[in-house]
């Protein structure tokens, strides 16, 4: 499996959610789980390490992919909520700074997208 990134309006890159990467992560990370409490790993080890780092690596993937759709999902809530206000608050100095400081996140998040991609 791999992830794959689409081309929303805008010119937006955003990560399709993986839910088949996320299923199989879940079910190896119980699998190697498992794995720790059997008899013959636990007597072994270089076996132990190795389990424990699979573990690691497994939990480090989901959690990362999931913390990615999360500032994805914030990131995209950020910009509906400055485009739908921006009429309305145009006169406002804080909203316009804040706004500002949005351009430069969007900015910075496109690139970091479009390297990812």
């Amino acid at each position: 499996q791999t992830l794959k990134f689409q081309l929303a309006p805008g010119g937006r890159h955003v990560l399709l959610p993986p839910d088949e990467i996320l299923a199989v992560l879940q079910e190896s990370l119980g699998q190697i789980q498992g794995l720790s409490s059997n008899p013959y790993v636990t007597r072994n080890p270089a076996f132990v390490d190795q389990v424990r780092s699979l573990e690691e690596q497994l939990g480090t993937g989901e959690a990362l992919l999931d913390i990615w759709l999360q500032a994805q999902d914030k990131h995209a809530c950020l910009l509906a909520l400055f485009a739908g206000t921006s009429s309305q608050q145009n006169g406002n100095a804080v909203f316009l700074e804040e706004r500002g400081t949005m351009e430069s996140i969007d900015g910075s998040w496109r690139s970091i997208m479009v390297a990812a991609a």
